[in-house]
This record gives C-alpha cells, structure tokens and sequence, in this order.
C-alpha cells in the first residue's frame, strides 16, 4: 500500500520542517535541475492557494503536496510530480498559463490541461448503467492522451478517499460510490495494485459499513494471533528453501479487506474458510525451482488439494503465470501460498498482463487493449529508467481508434475517431439522425462536419420532419464516418427511392391497362411469378424498369387476372377445347365419312401436324386420337376394328387446341419471368401455369396448359423454352 508518506502529515495543515524533510526525500533520485524546478512550483501554489480550505478540510496546498508524495512514491518522472503539484491553479483572478510554460515547459502546461479536464468528467453525474460505466472509464483514459494525467487523477482521489472520513456524511457515500465505479478500476487497468487495493477498501467502509466493521472486527481479533502466524510461517518458507538451496524471496502477502469479502460473498464462505486470508509469495530464480519448491511444500505440510491451481503449466487467457496452492503449515491455519518466477512478479503486478481482465467482467475491446497495454507498458520502463537520463518522457502520448463523448446528460457514447454530430446523433436514435439540423458542442454553435473529441458534450438541435442530406454522404466533405450512420442514411434514401418507384410502376401500369382495355392488373396473384415477395416489389421493379409493363399487362390478360376476381382456368379451358371441338370437323377429313361429328381426343391432344387417327365412338361420333396414343395402343381385337383413317384437312382454319407442357427446372429467382417473356413474345396464349416445388431439392416441375395453332409452333416453343438458363427441359405431357 502507498503510504501517505514518510514525511508528510497526516493532518490538514504540513509545516516548513517538514516540506524540507519532503524534499530530502525526493531528491534522492532526482536531479538538480529537477529539485529546483519542484521548489519552484511549491512556490508557486503556496502563494497561489493562500489557506483554500477543501471539503475534507485540508488547505489545498497540503492537498496538492500529498497528491505530488504518491506521484513520488510511484517512481514517476519529474514532470509529472511538478504537474500535480500545479493541477489545481486558480485562473479565475490571474491566468497562470504563460507563467507555466515559460517556468517549467509546454509538456507540463498540456498536462495540467489534461488533468483538469478529466478532473471534470470524473466528478460528473454517473448513470450505473453498466455499459455507460464502462464507456465512462474509457473515456476518462481517452481524454488523456498522456498515461500521466490519469495517475494523478488516481493520486488525487487516493488522498481524498484518505480523509473522506472529514466530509460531509451526505458527501461520503456519493464520493466513495463514484470511486468504486471509476477511480478503482482504472488503477486496476493500468495495474497499479496498491493504489487500487487502498482504494477498494476505503470504498468499502464507505459503501457498506456494517459489512465492513464486522469483517474488521473479525480481523481486529485475531490481528496479533495473524501477524505472528504469518512471520512464523514466512520464517519457516524460508528455512525449508535455504536448507535445500533454493535461492528465494518470501514474505507474507496482506489480504485486503474486500478481497476477502468479495471472495466470501463470490464462493459463499464463511470468514473461516478463506484461506488466504493468511497468505504468503515466494518468488524464485526459474520455472525448475517453482515446482521444487512446491514439492517441498507438499511434503513438508499438508495440503488442501481443491485450493491448488498450476497457472504456469496452462496460463491464464492474459499470460498470467504462477503456482497457487493452500496448506496447513499449523495444524488449523490454512494458508495460501503462491509460487513464481522473479519474471513472472514482474509481468503480473507491473507487467502487461493485465491482470484486470480476470478480475473484472471483461468484454473484449481491441482499442481499450492497445491503450491499456500502452499505458502498462510506460508505466513498466519508468521503473526500469534512470529518472535522470535524457530518456525521461518517450512516448507518453497515444493515438486512439475511438472516441468516447457524453449527451448532456453525462451518458458517454463510443463513436470511431473523427465522428461528427452527425455520427453522434445517428448512435443515439435513428430518428434523432434523420431530423438533425444542427449541434451544439459544449455549450457552442458546432460544425456538422467537424471532427468530434474525447469528452466533448454534444446536443443535437432537431427539426420536425426527418429528412437527411445526401451531402452527408459525400466523401470529401466528411459529414459522416459510422457505418452506423452511414447504413441509416443509404437505407432513409433508398426507402424514399423505392417509395418513388412503387408509384411510378403503378402509375405506368394503370396507364397501359387504359390503353389495352383491360381492368388493373391483380398483382396479388401475379408477382410470385417473377421471383418477388410482395406486391411493392414488383411495382418498384417496373417503376425501375427492371420488368416492362406490356409484360405484366400481357400475362395478366393471358391468365385473364381482374382485380378482385379468382382466375377461371377451367373455364377459360373448356372455352379454348370447345373452340377446337367445334372446328374440328372443317380441320379433320375422315376417309369414306361424310358430315360425321368430329372431336380431338383430350388424352393426347393431337394438334395439325401430328399423325393422328380416327375412332368411331357409341353416340358422340369420331374422336382423333395422336396415331402413338396409349389410349390407341391399349384397345383389344375387339375394338381394334372401330379405328378409322384421319387426315389433317389441307385448308386449315385459325383453331386453337390446348397442349399440356412439362418444364423441367432449376429454380431461381425471376425464371417464371423469362419463361413468360417467351411465352408472350411468341404469341403464345396461357390457359394456366403450375408448379410443383419443393426446397429440399434443386429441381422442380412447371406445367403450362397452352392453346396452340400447329406442331411447328408448338416446336419452336420448345426450342426458345429450352434456351433459358435453368431450364434443364421441356416436354409435351400427355393424359
């Protein structure tokens, strides 16, 4: 835990002598020029700050100092300890920028900045909402651009979390709420334990404190009894490992008080079957030693073999490594101990790990890694740098993929970086999208298509009616950067383009339907055969001119489709078959017959053309058969007699005769339209189409009944069928 230092007080007020004791502290790794350059700011917010009194009662000058003491304690650079010493300068009577830049550099006036912009945010009104709560963190890591702003944030709220106690009860709670929600998990982010820990449990007094007086009663009682058991374990670890030559590190590991809660509420335990309440690490020079030392420790003393977990041997999702395992070193003092490399310390507590991601409920984000990792990464070579080489300050700024900006009622919204109001409004509501007019961002009149930033408030001015731009889709004016938004807009346009087809169709189709004479197409009926879903589909399509309207109009007259009417197709049958009965006599000439009342056969209907033959019926005259019919192949001896010879007469009429057609198919999309534009280009009329379909295979069978002059029309039918795509053939059907 950091403490609240050595030689500052705990008090509210820190006199000279001590200041001075302070900075014989920190300058033991601190250069000269460092050390005059902290002297100087000290200075500076003394006279700055007067006897400004806080809400917890401390002069904001000893704040500030304390703030400056756990920067120190962090190992931080010189930079960053003066920047939290300056965090707080007063600019409502005298602007102290210029004073800033020209004494201590730009670097420390940009981090100032940062500081006291995220000292905004962080002290806003916070929806629990969990996806906010996890927005907000992020945000407050993407306003600072510097890693640094946000330690000094966690060292600001460390000290006053420290004293919370001064505070107003009715600020307490609040307080202690908005650090458990925000300060806490960043520092667990960014890995640094120590002020994450203080932090949790200071909130835990706060938040919950009969849970948290009777966990330290519990603990109060056996402190002594713990504390003694603890030395005399750590003591005999390390006894066992020098007797048998293992070069170690051991020592005991304090159990804070809401680990151990939030473990017993977790697991369901009761305070005496944590086990590592009582806890110890050993650390060791290789992965060899570890499980040497582990062996020793299971023979030396008896294990609790649900307790023990081998994370070097399978790793945790986060490359986190260590030996955990639980003992009785006395007979009923069960003990957590965890084994690892001196590395696999280093990787864990300052590393990049990120230790968080097993600790929390953690949704996988790739930019909040990337930040994270960064920010570990920095923090992990101030440790290993010499404060006073010239390789100080690298890289304390990231570039971020996303951006995270709050509604005027402080919820924090993830857009991609360089999103617009635009982009902004369009996350919120698509309808808020759509009526956009204009944007105010804190506070301002805004550009539409002005990039955004990290912690900009934005409020969309609406208008009544939603009608968006298509300039906001313009890519050299960059209005909009979403796919979200992007998506939204294309699909408002396209619904008002298709909304504009639909009626342009319908308009050109009741107008070829005046021009033909004939009633409105009954589309209801009509635009499954063109491979569409709905009536609006197909109007948008003629509207489009994907499908001519003399297409529709013609199938709709073949099939005789009237609005609000059913087909008729047995009607409009008979109607054709009874034109070809009739006629039949003047188209057939029955040899050696005279006036004799002819029909064509309905089993094969023959057609001019074919090889037909004759049969003398009981009453209904003389039917004519195709000279292959089955009907004919079928007859006995006995009946054999009743044929008669027929020809087709040389003078034909203009008579119809229905034939049945099979058609063979790959289904697809828009097939019934190409077989139809065959059909009416031909000329050909359509008494009814079928079709037999079934999805589980690929292909299916159509069944056109056609009214036809001859064989070689019906021929060169087929033909022009046949050379559709998907049609895999066509065959004339017979009964």
């Amino acid at each position: 835990m950091i403490s609240s230092l050595s030689y500052l007080s705990e008090n509210s007020k820190i006199d000279r002598d001590r200041i001075t004791a302070w900075l014989e502290g920190v300058s033991l790794h601190r250069s000269s020029d460092d050390l005059k350059k902290i002297k100087n700011a000290i200075e500076l917010i003394e006279d700055a700050h007067g006897k400004t009194l806080l809400i917890d009662g401390m002069d904001r000058f000893s704040a500030l100092l304390h703030t400056a003491d756990t920067i120190n304690a962090l190992k931080l650079d010189s930079e960053t300890l003066v920047s939290a010493l300056l965090s707080e300068l007063p600019q409502e009577k005298k602007n102290y920028n210029s004073e800033v830049e020209k004494k201590f550099g730009d670097q420390v006036l940009q981090l100032i900045n940062q500081v006291a912009k995220i000292r905004e945010f962080s002290s806003s009104r916070l929806n629990e909402e969990q996806q906010n709560l996890e927005n907000y963190r992020q945000l407050l890591l993407d306003v600072s651009n510097d890693v640094r702003a946000v330690l000094i944030l966690l060292a600001k709220r460390l000290r006053l979390m420290r004293r919370l106690k001064f505070v107003n009860s009715d600020l307490q709670r609040s307080i202690a709420f908005q650090t458990h929600q925000i300060h806490a998990p960043l520092a667990n982010l960014l890995g640094i334990w120590q002020i994450k820990w203080e932090l949790e449990d200071l909130c835990f007094r706060f938040l919950r404190p009969n849970d948290y007086q009777g966990l330290v009663r519990k603990l109060d009682k056996k402190r002594k009894e713990r504390e003694i058991s603890i030395d005399r374990i750590v003591l005999r670890l390390k006894d066992l490992c020098s007797l048998n030559e293992v070069n170690a590190e051991v020592y005991g590991r304090p159990k804070h008080i809401f680990s151990i809660w939030n473990k017993m509420q977790s697991k369901n335990l009761s305070y005496e079957m944590v086990f590592d309440a009582n806890a110890a690490r050993i650390l060791v020079n290789s992965v060899t030693e570890c499980y040497q030392v582990l062996s020793l420790l299971h023979a030396e003393w008896r294990q609790i073999p649900s307790e023990f977990t081998d994370y070097i041997a399978k790793p945790k999702k986060n490359g986190y490594q260590s030996l955990h395992t639980a003992i009785y070193v006395d007979q009923n003092t069960p003990t957590e101990i965890q084994i690892r490399t001196f590395t696999m310390h280093e990787y864990a507590e300052r590393g990049i790990a990120s230790h968080w991601r097993y600790k929390e409920n953690y949704k996988k984000n790739n930019d909040l890694d990337r930040r994270v990792d960064w920010m570990r990464k920095w923090l992990f070579d101030q440790d290993k740098k010499n404060f006073m080489g010239e390789d100080k300050f690298i890289n304390t700024q990231f570039d971020s993929k996303r951006i995270f900006v709050l509604t005027p009622k402080g919820k924090a919204i993830n857009l991609p970086k360089n999103s617009t109001p635009i982009d902004f409004a369009y996350s919120i509501h698509t309808s808020i999208g759509h009526r956009c007019k204009g944007a105010k961002v804190n506070g301002k009149i805004y550009p539409l298509s002005k990039s955004l930033s990290s912690g900009d408030i934005v409020e969309i001015i609406i208008k009544k009616n939603e009608a968006p731009s298509r300039d906001w889709l313009n890519k050299t004016d960059k209005y909009v950067v979403s796919s979200r938004a992007k998506s939204r807009i294309r699909q408002w346009f396209n619904r008002q383009e298709f909304d504009r087809f639909i009626k342009v169709g319908r308009d050109l189709l009741d107008d070829l339907a005046k021009r033909n004479h004939c009633d409105f197409p009954d589309l209801e009926n009509l635009f499954h055969n063109f491979g569409f879903k709905n009536t609006n589909e197909l109007l948008a399509a003629i509207g489009h001119g994907e499908i001519s309207g003399k297409q529709i109009i013609h199938q709709s007259m073949q099939k005789d489709f009237v609005r609000n009417k059913k087909i008729n197709y047995e009607k409009k049958s008979k109607n054709i078959n009874a034109i070809s009965h009739e006629k039949s006599s003047g188209s057939v000439v029955i040899n050696g017959v005279g006036n004799l009342v002819t029909s064509i056969a309905k089993c094969c209907s023959p057609l001019p053309q074919d090889t037909i033959i004759g049969y003398i019926t009981r009453g209904r005259g003389i039917t004519v058969h195709r000279h292959n019919c089955h009907m004919i192949k079928r007859l006995d001896q006995k009946n054999i007699n009743r044929l008669i010879s027929a020809n087709w007469s040389e003078n034909q009429d203009h008579s119809l005769f229905a034939v049945d057609l099979k058609i063979l198919v790959n289904q697809r999309k828009g097939l019934i339209q190409d077989i139809s534009s065959v059909f009416a280009n031909l000329k050909v009329n359509v008494i009814r189409v079928d079709s037999e379909i079934d999805k589980n295979i690929e292909n299916n069978n159509l069944y056109a009944s056609i009214a036809i002059k001859n064989v070689d029309q019906l021929n060169n039918l087929m033909k022009k069928l046949r050379q559709i795509t998907d049609v895999l053939g066509v065959k004339r059907q017979t009964k």
